[in-house]
Order: C-alpha cells, then sequence, then structure tokens
C-alpha cells in the first residue's frame, strides 16, 4: 500500500528524493528550501516505509496571463517501482493538497500527457518539448 506524506516530517527521505531529481534533471529551479516559505513543500511516496516517488511544485504564471500560481514542477518514481499505478496516487494526493490550499486549479508540463488525461486533466497547450495540462478542482 502507498502512504503520502509531506516532504517536511520525512527529512531523509527528502534528501533522497532531492538527488533522485538532480541525478535525473540537474539542478530543479525552485525546489522547496526554508528560503522558498511561499512555496509548496513536496509530497513523498512510501511502499512499506520505502520511499518510492514524490512530486514537487513550483510559482509559474498561468497559462496566458502574469498572475503566478503553484504548478506541478517534478513528478519521480524511482525506476524499480515504476508501471505500478504509483504516480497515479501521488497526482490523486496532490489534487487534494491543492484543493485544502483553496488552489481551484492545477497546471504541469509535461512529456507525458496520457498519465493526466486518464485522471481527467485536459490539454491546455502542445509544445514541440511537452504538453500543458490543467485540471479545475472543486473547492
Amino acid at each position: 500500500m502507498i502512504e503520502i506524506k509531506s516532504a517536511s516530517s520525512q527529512q531523509k527521505a527528502y534528501e533522497q528524493f532531492k538527488t533522485w531529481l538532480f541525478n535525473e534533471w540537474g539542478p530543479i529551479e525552485q525546489l522547496y528550501s526554508e528560503d522558498t516559505p511561499a512555496l509548496a513543500m513536496p509530497i513523498l511516496a512510501f511502499e512499506n516505509d520505502v520511499l518510492v516517488g514524490g512530486m514537487s511544485f513550483i510559482l509559474y504564471n498561468k497559462p496566458g496571463t502574469s498572475s503566478k500560481t503553484m504548478w506541478i514542477n517534478t513528478l519521480y518514481i524511482a525506476t524499480e517501482y515504476r508501471g505500478k499505478g504509483i504516480a497515479s496516487q501521488i497526482i490523486l494526493a496532490a489534487e487534494s493538497v491543492f484543493t485544502r490550499w483553496k488552489e481551484a486549479d492545477m497546471y504541469v508540463f509535461t512529456d507525458k500527457p496520457s498519465l493526466y488525461s486518464k485522471l481527467g486533466w485536459q490539454i491546455l497547450i502542445e509544445e514541440k518539448e511537452g504538453w500543458v495540462l490543467h485540471k479545475h478542482l472543486s473547492i
């Protein structure tokens, strides 16, 4: 069973998650730190107390505006745990987090649009490098 926790209470696991992100993509812009308190703390996924993945967030402009909003920045699943539905569980957990923050809209830029589309996300923009997807939440 997958358990989702805030990285705020999981410092050792959060350090591992940051290492995974760096190894996959290099330095990540706006990754949560004490210097970015307005930025949401990442969420982490555990299976039997073993870190298996996580998600971080970024403040970025809503499409077509200069108004800042929270976006999904990274979604990473450890290689040996991929294909087990964990990414979908993390996305659904993030939707609950956004609802608690009273954020009615979620955005992501991704190269895996089908992962989000199957969870009710809509493609807003298609670019050469990836897609911008959106989901409106009932808050």
